[in-house]
């Protein structure tokens, strides 16, 4: 008499379908947690570059003063460090990967007062 349920032979073939739709999937989610946490990051250099030059055509100069609207340091994702050098010549934002960003294949991203971009990688400002 044969019993109700799954023998195991069943069973581990669903446990191969799953690694293998998992094992192909992955990469793909994880690539794209990536590319959402650049996204942030960029919108935030673009955001601090825009109120420093506001304060530039208020000021004449570039200034660190004044700018608590900067949004410096770490990200709330906990991705990216944000940074500041600025002088009253010029400025250049700048962002180090934290955390599971260290290993991305952007690295570090700056923009400067004359608007270049590093690195210049393919897809990495995301256009």
């Amino acid at each position: 008499m044969r019993q109700a349920g799954f023998s195991l032979i069943e069973m581990l073939l669903v446990l191969a379908v799953i690694a293998i739709v998992c094992a192909i999937a992955w990469p793909s989610y994880d690539e794209h947690l990536r590319r959402a946490q650049r996204a942030d990051m960029l919108t935030r250099l673009q955001d601090n570059a825009w109120w420093l030059e506001q304060g530039r055509l208020r000021h004449g100069e570039y200034r660190r003063e004044g700018l608590q609207a900067l949004q410096l340091g770490v990200l709330d994702s906990g991705s990216y460090r944000l940074s500041l050098e600025v002088d009253p010549a010029g400025y250049r934002l700048l962002a180090e990967p934290q955390g599971r960003m260290q290993g991305d294949r952007c690295g570090p991203f700056s923009l400067d007062h004359l608007g270049q971009r590093q690195p210049g990688l393919p897809g990495c400002w995301l256009h």
